[in-house]
């Protein structure tokens, strides 16, 4: 958990998937001298993705060159984005998956309707050469990522822009913020912070201030609940 971030189970699941894909995207399978298996292959590249070292130090972790294990992580990222990553991070694609998507974030407490959360999140990089709209709006560059889960906080679609991009901007230039609401259903919507413009398929909190009704105040405790995830 603390060198991948992930269960023993889960690291080997996601080798097997590399593993069956491998073919398809790289051609062959590496040569059965090579040093290192598509397992430790797989390792260093999840290690340099879910730390905030540099490459040179998730390389040395598993005994690797720095170019070594900058050319296997490449090698995985290909096959996560080209094969797997649409099978994996994607939206409901029949009436049934949004219905069953709604009825999971009612569970919660009852708010209705709502069949996807979003939210962005900032994360922090290493200073690029051109930093120029890299800086975020807390003084570090960043990448903000705007992230769609469903209730049971899987990752159904992912945007990124430059750190100094706020949320609603990011909305506006994704293609899910363009489609989605061609694609729920009628009277679906989806959960937004406070940071995204108000449609009728993307419900946001009230403004806070004094002297607020109660039945604002309700309404945003209830939408924080469901949204949370």
């Amino acid at each position: 958990m603390e060198t991948l971030r992930c269960t023993k189970q889960s690291f080997d699941v996601l080798v097997a998937m590399i593993e069956a894909q491998w073919q398809s995207v790289r051609g062959s399978f590496p040569r059965r001298n090579a040093v290192f298996s598509v397992k430790e292959r797989v390792g260093v590249c999840l290690h340099y993705l879910t730390h905030s070292g540099s490459l040179a130090d998730s390389a040395k972790i598993f005994g690797m060159g720095r170019a070594s294990a900058w050319r296997y992580i490449e090698e995985i990222i290909d096959i996560l984005i080209i094969r797997i990553g649409p099978n994996v991070v994607r939206l409901p694609k029949t009436t049934q998956e949004w219905e069953a998507c709604c009825k999971e974030f009612e569970s919660i407490c009852g708010f209705p309707d709502v069949c996807l959360a979003v939210d962005g999140s900032l994360i922090e990089l290493l200073r690029t050469l051109n930093y120029e709209g890299w800086y975020c709006r807390k003084g570090y560059p960043a990448i903000n990522v705007q992230c769609v889960v469903d209730a049971q906080m899987r990752f159904r679609d992912y945007a990124m822009r430059p750190g100094s991009e706020n949320d609603k901007g990011v909305f506006t230039r994704s293609v899910f913020g363009q489609t989605i609401h061609k694609l729920l259903p009628p009277g679906k919507c989806i959960a937004a912070g406070a940071g995204y413009q108000l449609f009728a398929h993307c419900l946001t909190p009230y403004d806070i201030r004094e002297g607020m009704p109660q039945t604002e105040n309700t309404y945003n405790y209830l939408h924080s609940r469901t949204r949370i995830v």
